[in-house]
């Protein structure tokens, strides 16, 4: 199965919007011009701005989940809260979650254990609101989606399809792989755990966004473009973080065994678990490796983009 190219600006106004959401908890995340820090302004009731903010404290990106679970050459932020209507409360909870669930309960508490067990220790009570009122909270995200698209200027997404028609012919005409998983690894860097089969793939360049995997019964590729070079600060950030023995032997483990606990690594070394933690969160924030999570569990793997960067500065500096 080939990988489906699909860029629309509806799918650029939620990428904006799911970024909105995230600024709240970690100022990390990009925010498309024109757009204000303060939900307040975007017209959306206290209700859902307390439901948003406890997802962005868990991470969770529910608009992009919600959005990867359908087609997304048809979605329009129009229509945004009659998809899957059919769909039982706790099965929408569960897609808003990542589809992780194989059987989600229809009590709220058990729901919320079941969530907290997977990795997002969400209240029972808001578990509750969702189950009675997850229409509400639908309806609400899309007209927050409408405030944001009537901030975004003309100009802006005009630059935005820009830059996704030139990654697209790029992408189309650099002769990659056409497995759509190789593809996706080859643009993240790293070795996925999670590697489906899935029934569709899709490629979506973001202007807005960042570079995010979303999967559940289908796999769902954001890109964040244009795509940068590589900064004198990450360079720096990256070279510190491996000048450490413990780091160094840490990502000798990794890329050993492809994908690996943190539990496996403190068994390997012999260190407590907050200084595996700790080394693994340098490494992080360098950008050299991959966290995905697996059920209770979260799976390092090389940032091999990253390396391949650094051979390149290192070859560059040898050829001088």
């Amino acid at each position: 199965m080939a990988t489906q190219f699909v860029h629309t600006n509806d799918l650029e106004i939620a990428m904006a919007t799911q970024m909105l959401i995230l600024q709240e908890e970690s100022r990390t995340y990009p925010l498309a011009p024109g757009l204000s820090l303060d939900l307040t302004s975007y017209g959306i009731d206290t209700t859902t701005q307390e439901l948003l903010s406890e997802f962005a404290a868990l991470n969770g990106m529910p608009l992009l989940e919600w959005i990867g679970h359908g087609n997304l050459v048809d979605f329009k932020i129009t229509r945004f809260s009659e998809y899957n209507e059919k769909m039982k409360p706790e099965t929408k909870i569960n897609v808003l979650f990542g589809e992780q669930l194989s059987t989600p309960s229809t009590n709220a508490d058990e729901l919320a254990q079941q969530l907290k067990d997977i990795g997002y220790p969400i209240r029972a009570v808001t578990v509750q609101y969702l189950l009675d009122h997850g229409e509400l909270f639908l309806q609400a995200l899309q007209q927050l989606m409408q405030a944001v698209a009537r901030r975004i200027s003309t100009e802006a997404f005009a630059k935005a399809n820009q830059e996704a028609k030139k990654f697209i012919s790029d992408r189309k005409a650099s002769g990659e792989s056409t497995d759509p998983l190789l593809l996706a690894e080859s643009i993240m860097g790293k070795r996925f755990r999670n590697r489906g089969p899935y029934a569709q793939y899709y490629l979506v360049p973001t202007f807005f966004g960042v570079t995010i995997r979303i999967f559940q019964h289908q796999q769902v590729l954001f890109v964040k473009v244009p795509e940068k070079a590589i900064s004198d600060q990450q360079i720096t950030d990256m070279w510190k973080a491996i000048s450490d023995p413990t780091r160094y032997r840490i990502l000798q483990i990794i890329a050993h065994n492809e994908t690996t606990r943190a539990v496996d690594i403190v068994a390997e070394l012999n260190l407590s678990a907050p200084t595996i933690s700790h080394h693994l969160d340098t490494l992080r924030h360098a950008g050299m490796i991959h966290i995905e999570p697996s059920g209770r569990s979260k799976y390092y793997s090389i940032n091999h983009n990253a390396i391949r960067q650094l051979q390149m500065i290192l070859d560059g500096l040898i050829l001088k």
